[in-house]
């Protein structure tokens, strides 16, 4: 009998497994290559390498810090960094704070006196995304014991820091979009002299406006308002969450005070509805009814009766504040053509259009009795 078939057979089998064994092979080398494989090629980035750009920023920031100790003192370690995941780590309970503000990255840096490992600082740099997010961070902790940092300045245009004070054993200050802390381990004016030195050179080392442009802040008036009273909320301002991305300033009027609030919306009709909805939430609350100061409602409603909503403001002046001399002033300004004819005129619009719902003619009425 002819074995030629079977060998053959016997051949092919032979050759199928080889190749086999050679395809696995090839697999498993392409598995142990995957393995380390540069995902970044795809946009896909490990814990330790980072987006290109976004480690060497960071490399290049932890870098800079060094360069910041001042005379007489050492870093006493390496610069340390952290991210949203491990944020708490070094600021336990305050990090959802910074990263509802927007917080990108914290750099810091332990700074030693080379005469004394007892005297030493610790900087504390938020990369907060924008100047707005720094300011938010930075002004809604501001100390009960804040004192101005005047003596940070510019050495080249001798202008202080807009955003900055100090305690008696730190600096905190917002420059562009970083808020900075430098804290010591003692209450020393060596340590004090040498924070202050730090202080100064990080705008130029780090690169950054040297003026932290707020636009919103100029949108409130200057009269009475309390020094370094503006703050920046992100959200649930005033325990209402409408709210959100709000500034608010106080102003003195003799023993009272008074909160300002401004919330920058996409558009008038936006504006409109947070207005409203806020107000419900303060009457829910035990709030009392209010003139909104929406001027231009009344005025639509009573095109021949203007200073409406003004004479709203002036009874507020008189009865919620108390700044009597002030109202009446103010209702005097209002032409005699006008204030002659307020009892006359007819509110029943204004009142329906009122947002507040407020009894317009009878508060007229009353500003009338008062302030005439």
């Amino acid at each position: 009998m002819d074995s030629t078939p079977k060998r053959a057979k016997r051949l092919e089998y032979v050759i199928s497994i080889c190749l086999l064994a050679v395809l696995f092979l090839i697999a498993a080398g392409l598995f142990l290559k995957q393995s380390d494989f540069d995902m970044s090629r795809f946009g896909i980035y490990t814990a330790d390498s980072g987006p290109p750009s976004q480690k060497s920023r960071a490399d290049s920031l932890e870098t800079t810090l060094g360069t910041l100790a001042p005379t007489g003192f050492e870093t006493s370690s390496e610069s340390q960094t952290y991210t949203e995941e491990n944020l708490y780590e070094k600021i336990n309970g305050k990090a959802p704070l910074y990263i509802e503000s927007g917080f990108r990255q914290l750099f810091t840096q332990r700074f030693v006196s080379k005469d004394d490992e007892n005297l030493w600082m610790e900087l504390f740099l938020f990369d907060m995304g924008t100047a707005k997010n720094a300011f938010s961070v930075y002004s809604v902790q501001r100390r009960p014991d804040a004192a101005p940092m005047s003596s940070v300045e510019d050495r080249n245009g001798g202008r202080a820091m807009q955003f900055a004070y100090r305690t008696t054993n730190a600096l905190y200050f917002a420059i562009d979009k970083y808020y900075v802390e430098l804290v010591g381990s003692a209450q020393s004016q060596e340590l004090l002299e040498a924070m202050l030195a730090v202080a100064e050179k990080v705008p130029d080392r780090l690169a950054v406006a040297k003026d932290t442009e707020i636009a919103e802040l100029r949108l409130f008036p200057q009269e009475n308002i309390a020094p370094d009273s503006f703050k920046l909320h992100s959200a649930g301002v005033f325990g209402f969450e409408g709210l959100t991305d709000t500034f608010t300033a106080r102003y003195m009027f003799g023993d009272n005070s008074l909160t300002a609030f401004l919330s920058r919306r996409r558009d008038a009709q936006e504006a409109q509805l947070v207005a409203e909805s806020y107000y419900k939430f303060l009457i829910q609350n035990g709030g009392v009814d209010y003139c909104a100061g929406c001027g231009n409602i009344c005025d639509r409603a009573l095109p021949d009766t203007p200073y409406v909503s003004d004479i709203m403001r002036y009874l507020m002046y008189y009865n919620s504040y108390g700044d009597r001399d002030r109202a009446r002033e103010l209702f005097a300004q209002i032409p005699a053509g006008v204030r002659n004819k307020l009892l006359a005129a007819d509110y029943s619009v204004a009142e329906a259009h009122c947002p507040q719902r407020l009894p317009i003619a009878q508060l007229v009425a009353e500003a009338i009795h008062k302030l005439a």
